[in-house]
């Protein structure tokens, strides 16, 4: 029962989240929600808004109890979530790994509380937190980091690669090679193996008296046929 109330509760916090950010369609953001962590099949990423600002990858946490973010720690009960803190930055790679080189600049992640306020506040781990309250006028107040066709391509990039039956793959930069250099022009080329070893010359046979005979009777035979 405890298990059942625990995802209830994070299911509403999706929830509220995901209607917190429906006011940001008149700035230019579009936002995806529930969709497959790349390398993940069991996980899911709550929230990706693409606007304007950035891609913003979003977990929403909806913590009961005392919360508080002080010297740069989020604390539940007094307990760290430094491990909650860590699965927004490895989401926001993920995502981040997708897209082409010229935009993972523009993608950063985030914390949202849905039951507390929150100004939003970066962590020692580099992870800014903000409540759910102040969410949609923080993302809206980023200074502006796309085009809109930009948004339109990543959004569509992304739902395409998130929403599928299956997660993707954990892709890396590593993959992303560059394509092989075509040789230079009058640069010599590799000499190609051989099959095999190259065959002896054979010597021509000398031709019999027999043949010489025959080849001049045909010759003469030939002359006799112009002439006449």
């Amino acid at each position: 029962q405890q298990d059942q109330r625990n995802w209830a509760a994070g299911a509403e916090g999706e929830r509220q989240v995901a209607a917190a950010l429906e006011p940001l369609a008149q700035f230019g953001w579009t936002a995806l929600h529930d969709v497959r962590w790349p390398g993940r099949p069991q996980a899911n990423i709550d929230h990706i808004a693409i606007g304007p600002g950035g891609v913003v990858v979003m977990d929403a946490k909806n913590e009961t109890g005392d919360v508080t973010l002080a010297d740069g720690r989020l604390r539940q009960n007094g307990y760290g979530r430094e491990r909650e803190l860590d699965g927004v930055a490895q989401a926001t790679a993920a995502v981040t790994a997708l897209l082409a080189p010229q935009h993972r600049s523009a993608v950063s992640g985030l914390l949202v509380l849905a039951g507390q306020e929150q100004p939003p506040t970066t962590t020692a781990s580099g992870v800014p937190v903000v409540g759910r309250l102040q969410l949609a006028a923080h993302l809206a107040g980023r200074p502006a980091r796309l085009t809109p066709y930009e948004v339109a391509g990543i959004g569509g990039l992304l739902q395409g690669q998130l929403t599928g039956p299956r997660s993707p793959g954990l892709a890396t930069t590593a993959a992303l090679e560059r394509p092989a250099r075509k040789p230079r022009r009058g640069a010599r080329r590799p000499a190609r193996a051989m099959a095999g070893p190259p065959r002896p010359t054979q010597a021509r046979k000398a031709p019999s008296a027999r043949e010489l005979r025959r080849r001049r009777e045909a010759k003469e035979a030939l002359l006799k046929a112009v002439i006449f």
